[in-house]
């Protein structure tokens, strides 16, 4: 073997090397990213089965908003919706920061008409 045969023999290795661990950090951060978001929609899951037992629909925007207020997580009102989150799951995208996971809740005349588990982005275009 020629010391030429033995340079391009170790780059290549090197390069299989290179490429098999990247290939594995890559599935193994795809596993973490996905158990993150199968715990953060059961914590929405959990909100969501609490929220429809204590009001169920029809119940006045008020008394809900106190409850929401009392929440421990982020929470937010866009017309006539409130975003309640119960933490972020990471991005599915590179082009965007982590999401928000949670429940919203829906009302239609000040009465709830619906809740429903949901991700929103606050950073992505």
């Amino acid at each position: 073997m020629t010391w030429r045969s033995k340079k391009t023999a170790a780059v290549a290795l090197i390069a299989v090397i290179l490429a098999g661990t990247g290939a594995t950090r890559y599935v193994l951060s795809r596993y973490r990213d996905e158990r993150i978001r199968r715990e953060m929609h059961e914590k929405a899951r959990v909100l969501k089965i609490e929220i429809d037992r204590r009001f169920p629909v029809g119940t006045l925007r008020a008394e809900f908003r106190a409850f929401a207020a009392k929440q421990p997580g982020w929470l937010a009102e866009a017309g006539d919706d409130y975003y309640l989150s119960i933490g972020q799951e990471p991005s599915r995208v590179w082009y965007c920061g982590p999401w928000e996971v949670g429940v919203i809740a829906r009302f239609n005349a000040d009465r709830l008409a619906s809740t429903e588990i949901s991700t929103w982005g606050l950073n992505c275009p």
